[in-house]
């Protein structure tokens, strides 16, 4: 009966798995969906309150114009397609070629007329009513797409390329530009593009006071710094650890290079802030890096969470076409019409989403094997959000922090990064804890070899006094039968004092037959050191304690204990030598030294290693100490190696062991002595309550 209840509550628990994940996922996707409302509306130059143009025209009043405020010039501007106009050639152009647009209306002059050039020229002109009383004001001019001349009233203040058909030249960046005005200011901007895939005036122009432009425009380029140290430092630090630790070396090779794409990806506001560049080979970079990046979390990806050989080849061919593909597209610009930049950006939003969804099929799956929440699971839907919220809030655009494509490849980023650590620290952790058997298991071979070393030698002193036993017998009968009864009694006490001066090769130290092997090969250790030890142990071998469990606590134990007298050892030897060597140099100079009472002690030290283990009711109880000992070292509660950075492995394998069996460990330091003390139970009852 219990096994069909089993049977029947598992389908149910995994049922209950899959829904607590799927509302997981769900409540991820309201939060990154929450995030990006937020910032379409806190951070959006197109949802900052004030006055907008009319028919190009925008009325500014003393209020409206403040210290701080600053206004995005987004609605309301005059254009005039397919001209390249002037302040003395704009009375020249024809009423019935104007029209009123927003500036992000249109990606470029196709004006998304199928029949129309996504390249070619246009005007666009605002004429502000300012307030009467002269002051000073800067526009802050992002990207203009891909050469343009800014008139303010009739001069011209800025020149950015060549926009005349005859001599174009393309050059982008953004620029800030200072003037003074007062009532009606006209602003015309005469815009070409032949480079690229946008055309024209596509992102606001902010109006304000010079000190506030100044302040969002490096609050923006200060964001955008910080955001790109980190993306870097992240990559540097993959790198770092991937040399240092030697795990995990292809994905981490990877991670750097995912986090030098999304770098370049997310640097066009310090780059088109500080320098003026062509199109090309700048937006090439640009727009490649973004799908690279989506390609290397993929590849990252299919080895984090162990995917199939099939998607893994499936998944990353597919985005390495398509990142071909975006190179195409980049370099091609100036030739494609409306129809194919249209068909590709269908096609980037399709890759993009099935992208995602790949992503978070991956994490569904690993978090199904795992019964752990992947951090690529939150990575994933952020990204699916941003891709979606991208083409949902197409007026969007960022005041000082970034687009939301940007914020998807940062989550992207940050999880690969959080899982790759993770398992580089797994794959770390198992690799100390193979050291720690490793050594454990040299340790068994050295005692064993030890223990048949001992053997051999004990069998062969009984095969010598076997020999030696015939010939006391005869040397005996002879003397008996001559009845020299003195010289016999003088020839057995010789033979019982001789018999009590031989030591036993192989020391019975208890009655465990392994841990006894285990104590005469710390025995033997001891004697080669000049290190005393002393064995009180009284373990059955009969004892419910696996004999591997047993000498493992034990041996490491020891083993640390030994080290420790080793090194006290070596630094009493090391000061011992430095004073000689300080006294000689002394004396050379003919200065008479008189030994300390420390140097002359120094050799007076005696080092001692101890091991007390017996039964106490149900409890092994078992005790081993060593002096003279250093403090040990703490950090965070656990006591670290004093032969390496960081935690010790035979005391962290002491832990576990004892842990296991439901018993507890003490460690006491005083006076120079270290003391661990073991409580261990013998019935599977007391370990159950212990544990």
């Amino acid at each position: 009966m219990p096994s069909f209840g089993a049977s029947a509550g598992e389908p149910r628990a995994k049922a209950a798995f899959r829904v607590a994940h799927v509302l997981i996922a769900v409540a991820l996707a309201a939060l990154a969906s929450a995030l990006f409302l937020t910032l379409s509306v806190v951070d959006n130059k197109y949802a900052k309150p004030g006055p907008q143009g009319i028919n190009g025209i925008l009325y500014l009043n003393d209020a409206e114009m403040g210290d701080q405020a600053i206004h995005y010039l987004c609605d309301g501007w005059a254009f005039y397609p397919d001209q390249l106009l002037a302040p003395d050639t704009l009375d020249t152009a024809g009423a019935d070629a104007l029209r009123y647009i927003s500036l992000g209306q249109y990606g470029n002059f196709s004006m998304d007329d199928n029949r129309r050039s996504p390249h070619g020229s246009g005007t666009y002109v605002m004429t502000l009513h300012l307030p009467d009383e002269r002051r000073a004001y800067a526009l802050n001019i992002p990207e203009v797409y891909s050469a343009y001349e800014l008139y303010i009233d009739d001069e011209l203040v800025v020149s950015l390329g060549n926009p005349h058909a005859d001599g174009y030249v393309d050059a982008i960046g953004e620029q800030t530009v200072a003037f003074e005005g007062s009532g009606t200011v006209t602003l015309l901007f005469a815009v070409s593009d032949y480079s690229y895939v946008y055309g024209g005036m596509t992102h606001p122009v902010a109006l304000g006071n010079p000190q506030a432009i100044a302040t969002v425009r490096e609050a923006r380029i200060g964001a955008a710094a910080a955001t790109e140290c980190m993306t870097l430092l992240l990559g540097l630090l993959a790198l770092a650890l991937a040399v240092a630790v030697r795990e995990k070396r292809a994905e981490t090779g990877l991670f750097a290079l995912l986090c030098a794409a999304t770098a370049v990806f997310i640097s066009y506001p310090i780059v088109r802030g500080l320098f003026v560049l062509p199109a090309q080979p700048w937006y090439t970079l640009e727009i490649v890096s973004g799908y690279v990046a989506v390609l290397l979390v993929i590849a990252i990806c299919n080895t984090l969470c162990e995917t199939s050989r099939a998607a893994k080849r499936a998944s990353v061919l597919t985005a390495g076409a398509f990142c071909l593909i975006a190179v195409a597209f980049s370099i091609s610009a100036p030739l494609l019409s409306k129809n194919a930049i249209t068909l590709f950006s269908m096609a980037a939003f399709c890759f993009k989403l099935a992208a995602a969804a790949y992503l978070l099929l991956c994490a569904a799956q690993r978090i199904g094997r795992t019964g752990r929440i992947h951090p690529m699971l939150f990575a994933s839907v952020l990204y699916a959000a941003s891709v979606i919220g991208d083409r949902l809030i197409p007026q969007y655009e960022p005041i000082v922090g970034g687009w939301f494509m940007e914020w998807g490849c940062l989550g992207l980023v940050l999880a690969t990064g959080i899982s790759l650590t993770s398992m580089i620290a797994s794959g770390y952790q198992r690799g100390l804890s193979l050291a720690a058997q490793r050594r454990a298991m040299e340790q068994q071979i050295a005692v064993q070899s030890e223990h048949l070393r001992q053997t051999a030698a004990w069998e062969e002193v009984q095969r010598t006094a076997r020999h030696d036993f015939r010939q006391h017998l005869n040397l005996i009968a002879a003397l008996a039968r001559e009845n020299r009864t003195t010289e016999l009694t003088a020839y057995l006490e010789n033979m019982d004092a001789t018999s009590r001066t031989t030591s036993s090769t192989l020391a019975h130290l208890c009655d465990h037959v392994e841990l006894n092997a285990l104590l005469n090969h710390y025995r033997s250790v001891a004697r080669d050191r000049s290190i005393d030890f002393t064995a009180h142990v009284a373990v059955p071998q009969n004892i419910p304690i696996g004999a591997v469990d047993l000498c493992i606590v034990v041996g490491n134990l020891l083993e640390n204990a030994f080290e420790a007298c080793a090194h006290r050892m070596r630094r009493a030897n090391d000061a011992e030598n430095e004073n000689g060597n300080g006294r000689e140099a002394r004396e050379g100079e003919g200065e008479h030294i008189h030994e300390t009472s420390d140097n002359a002690n120094a050799e007076n030290v005696r080092y001692s290693v101890l091991i007390a283990a017996e039964m106490a009711g149900d409890l092994l109880v078992i005790v081993i100490d060593n002096e003279p000992a250093d403090e040990p070292r703490l950090r965070d509660g656990q006591l670290l190696s004093s032969k390496r950075e960081g935690w010790g492995i035979g005391l962290s394998s002491v832990h576990d062991t004892v842990k296991s069996l439901g018993g507890t460990l003490s460690i006491e330091y005083a006076e120079e002595r270290f003391s661990v003390s073991l409580y261990l139970p013998t019935l599977p009852s007391t370990r159950e309550n212990i544990g």
